[in-house]
C-alpha cells in the first residue's frame, strides 16, 4: 500500500509540475496552406465559393495583394514584413530576384535588404519569422522550394526547416513539421486536388491549431507589374461564429490585407508584435455569400478604368452643349450652357453616388453619371433663380456623403470618386480626389446660399462653421478618415473666412490662418483617440515610436507628392493650372462682374484654390489633387459667367 501510495503521490507531483498531458498538444500552431488555381482550374470565384462550402473554414473574404500594382516577390515580401510602400519609394524599383535553395537559404537576400533600407520606412522583410522561436518552416512537392517559402524566411534569409518530397507524403511532413514549428507554410497542389489537400488538414487540425487557406498569388517575374489582385483566403476558427474576415484596416466585412496575416498569426501564437508592424489584426464580421464578394471585387476591378471615360463623356457632352447652344441661341445660349454645365459639374458627385449603388455597366453607369448630371443642372437651372443654383447640389451632395460616411461609406468605396480599396492605399471614407471636390461644392453653395450682397461677420461666422463641420465630417476616423481635410476643406474655410471678415486683412488674420490647421490636426488626434477611430493618422503619427520615425513618415508623404510632378504631362498641366489661377486673380474684378455686390463668391473661389494647393502639398496624392480641385473650379466659375442676360423693362 506504502508503494501505490508513492506512485500516486509521484505522479500528482509530475500534473502538477508539469500540466495535464494535453496542454502541449494544445499548444498554439499556424499553418498557411497555399492552394494555386492551376490550369484550367475553377475561377477565383469559384475558389471563394470552395473556401465558403467548408464547414470547417469558420470565416473567409477576399485579400488585398498589393498596394498599387501587384509583383508576386512584393506581395510575399509584404506578409512577411506586414508594411508596405509604393514602388517609387524603393530603390530599384522592383524587388531583387530571389530564389530558395533546399537547405532554406534565400540566394538574393542580401540585396532586397539592401533596396528596403532604402526605403523610406520602417521595412525590415522576414519580421514575422524571426518573431518566432525556432524560426518557421516550409513544406512542398518537388526537389526545389518554390517561392512561396518567402513567406517562412527570416530577417537573415533563411527558412529553419524545409521539407521536400512526393505529393502522398505531403500530409504527413506537414504534420511532422507541425509537431516541432509553430508556423508552418505549406505548397499545396493546384486546382481540385489542392483543395482536397486541404481539407484533409482541417480534418486532422490538432487543438490549437490555426489553418489559414490562401490562394497562391499569381507568378511574376520580379520586375513585372500587373494590375492590383484580390485573393481568396478564408480561416478555420479564429473568433466566434461563421462570418466574412474583417479587420480595422479596412473596416469591410470580408475584405483583408497582406499587412494583417502577420498581427494575425504573431497573436494566434500568443507572441509579441512589432512595432514596425502596420497590420491589423484579422477578425471575423458580418456574414457575407461568396456571390457578394465576388460581385464586390468585380465592381473594384472596374472602378479605376471607368473614370477616364467618364470624365471625357463629361467633357464632350459639354461641349457639345456649348457649341449647340451658340450656334442655336448666340450669346444667351452660351450663357445658359455654362450654367447647365457648372450645375451639372457639381450634381456629379451625386450622380456618382448614385450609379455605385446600382453597379451597372460601363455605358449604363456613364449614361447615369453624366446624363443624371446635366438633367438634374437642368431642373435646378429652372427651379432656383442665379446665382442660387449651387446650393441646391451642394446640400443633397454634402448630406448624401455624410450619411454614407456615417454608415461605413458602403457606396463611397463602390464609387468612381471613392478610394477604390482594391488599390490597397484607401479602404473607407473620404479618398484624396473627393477630399478636393467636397469643399468647392460646400464653398460654392455656401455662397449662393447667403445675400447676395457683401458679406457681415455673420455670414462669416456661418461659413466658418459649415466649413469646421465638414472638416470634422471628412478627416474624423470614424467617418471620413482622411486627415488630408485639415488642409482642403479646413485651410480653404480658414482662407474664404478671412476673406469674408470685414475689414483689411491684418497679420493676426494671416497668423490664425496658420495656427488654425495645426490646432485642428491636435484636436483631431485628441478626437481620434478618445473614440478609438484608428486612423492610419492615429497610427502612423500619434503612434509613431520616435521624432525619427515621425519625421521619416512626413518625408515620405512629402516625396510621393512631389514624384506625382515627375511626368511631364502633369508638370505642364500644374504649370498651366498656376498660370490661369495667376491670371484670374489679377482680372477678378472683370472675371467676377456678373457677381460683385457678393464677394462670397470670391472668397469662396479663393477657398477652394488655397485648400487644393495645400492640400496638394501635404498629400501624397500630390499634383492630381490639385488638378482635380482646378477642374472644380473652374465649373463654378462657368457658373457664374452664365448669369441670365438682364431683363429689360417694355
Amino acid at each position: 500500500m506504502r508503494r501505490i501510495g508513492c506512485a500516486f503521490a509521484c505522479a500528482a507531483l509530475a500534473l502538477a509540475a508539469g500540466g495535464p498531458p494535453s496542454t502541449a498538444a494544445a499548444t498554439p500552431r499556424v499553418l498557411i496552406a497555399l492552394v494555386g488555381l492551376g490550369a484550367g482550374a475553377p475561377a477565383r470565384a469559384s475558389l471563394l465559393g470552395r473556401f465558403a462550402a467548408d464547414p470547417r473554414l469558420a470565416a473567409f473574404g477576399l485579400l488585398g495583394a498589393s498596394l498599387g500594382n501587384y509583383n508576386e516577390l512584393q506581395t510575399l515580401l509584404d506578409i512577411t514584413q506586414s508594411a508596405r510602400v509604393p514602388f517609387v519609394d524603393y530603390t530599384p524599383r522592383s524587388p531583387a530576384p530571389l530564389t530558395l535553395e533546399a537547405n532554406g537559404t534565400v540566394l538574393g537576400w542580401p540585396a532586397e535588404l539592401k533596396r528596403a533600407r532604402g526605403a523610406d520606412a520602417s521595412i525590415e522583410p522576414g519580421l514575422l519569422a524571426s518573431q518566432i522561436p525556432g524560426g518557421s518552416a516550409y513544406a512542398a512537392i518537388g526537389a526545389k522550394p518554390g517561392i512561396d517559402a518567402l513567406l517562412a524566411a527570416d530577417r537573415r534569409g533563411h527558412v529553419a526547416a524545409v521539407s521536400l518530397g512526393g505529393g502522398g507524403s505531403l500530409l504527413r511532413r506537414i504534420r511532422g513539421l507541425l509537431a516541432t514549428r509553430r508556423l508552418v507554410v505549406a505548397d499545396l497542389s493546384s486546382g481540385a486536388l489542392g483543395l482536397r489537400e486541404l481539407n484533409q488538414l482541417l480534418a486532422s487540425r490538432s487543438a490549437g491549431e490555426l489553418v489559414i487557406g490562401l490562394e497562391r498569388p499569381p507568378r511574376t517575374s520580379a520586375s513585372a507589374l500587373q494590375a492590383p489582385a484580390l485573393l481568396a483566403i478564408a480561416t478555420s476558427s479564429i473568433g466566434s461564429g461563421r462570418g466574412a474576415l474583417r479587420t480595422a484596416t479596412t473596416r469591410i466585412d470580408g475584405l483583408v490585407t497582406t499587412l494583417d496575416l502577420a498581427p494575425t498569426i504573431l497573436d494566434w501564437l500568443d507572441l509579441r508584435e512589432p512595432s514596425a508592424f502596420v497590420g491589423q489584426r484579422i477578425t471575423v464580421g458580418a456574414p457575407r455569400s461568396a456571390a457578394a464578394l465576388s460581385a464586390f471585387a468585380a465592381r473594384l476591378k472596374v472602378i479605376g478604368h471607368r473614370r477616364t471615360p467618364a470624365i471625357a463623356a463629361f467633357l464632350i457632352a459639354w461641349l457639345a452643349l456649348l457649341a449647340s447652344a451658340a450656334v442655336l441661341w448666340r450669346r444667351a445660349g452660351l450663357a445658359r450652357a455654362l450654367r447647365l454645365g457648372g450645375l451639372a459639374a457639381l450634381w456629379a458627385p451625386t450622380t456618382i453616388l448614385m450609379a455605385a449603388a446600382l453597379e451597372p455597366s460601363e455605358a449604363v453607369e456613364i449614361a447615369v453619371i453624366v446624363g443624371g448630371a446635366f438633367a438634374l443642372g437642368f431642373a435646378t437651372d429652372r427651379l432656383a433663380r442665379w446665382p442660387r443654383g449651387p446650393a441646391i447640389p451642394a446640400a443633397v451632395g454634402i448630406v448624401l456623403y455624410s450619411v454614407d460616411l456615417a454608415r461605413g461609406s458602403p457606396l463611397i468605396v463602390r464609387s468612381l470618386l471613392g478610394p477604390n480599396p482594391i488599390s490597397g492605399a484607401r479602404f473607407f471614407g473620404v479618398g484624396n480626389e473627393l477630399s478636393a471636390v467636397l469643399p468647392i461644392l460646400l464653398f460654392a453653395g455656401l455662397a449662393a446660399a447667403l445675400p447676395q450682397r457683401p458679406a457681415s461677420r455673420r455670414d462669416a461666422a456661418r461659413f466658418a462653421a459649415a466649413g469646421a463641420l465638414v472638416t470634422l465630417i471628412c478627416s474624423w476616423g470614424p467617418l471620413g478618415a482622411n486627415v488630408g481635410a485639415i488642409f482642403t476643406v479646413g485651410v480653404g474655410s480658414v482662407v474664404a473666412t478671412i476673406l469674408l471678415v470685414p475689414g483689411r486683412i491684418s497679420a493676426r488674420r494671416v497668423a490664425l490662418a496658420v495656427a488654425v490647421p495645426l490646432v485642428g490636426l491636435g484636436l483631431l488626434a485628441a478626437l481620434d483617440l478618445a473614440s478609438g477611430g484608428g486612423a492610419q493618422y492615429t497610427r502612423e503619427v500619434v503612434h509613431a515610436d520616435s521624432l525619427a520615425a515621425l519625421i521619416d513618415t512626413l518625408g515620405r508623404r512629402l516625396r510621393e507628392a512631389w514624384l506625382t510632378l515627375r511626368g511631364g504631362a502633369t508638370a505642364l498641366a500644374v504649370l498651366a493650372a498656376l498660370a490661369v489661377a495667376a491670371a484670374l486673380h489679377r482680372l477678378r474684378a472683370g472675371v467676377l462682374a456678373p457677381v460683385a455686390g457678393a464677394n462670397a463668391w470670391g472668397a469662396a473661389l479663393a477657398g477652394g484654390f488655397a485648400g487644393a494647393l495645400v492640400g496638394s502639398i501635404a498629400n501624397d496624392s500630390g499634383a492630381r489633387l490639385l488638378l482635380v480641385g482646378c477642374f472644380a473650379l473652374v465649373c463654378v466659375l462657368a457658373y457664374i459667367r452664365g448669369a441670365p442676360a438682364p431683363t429689360t423693362s417694355p
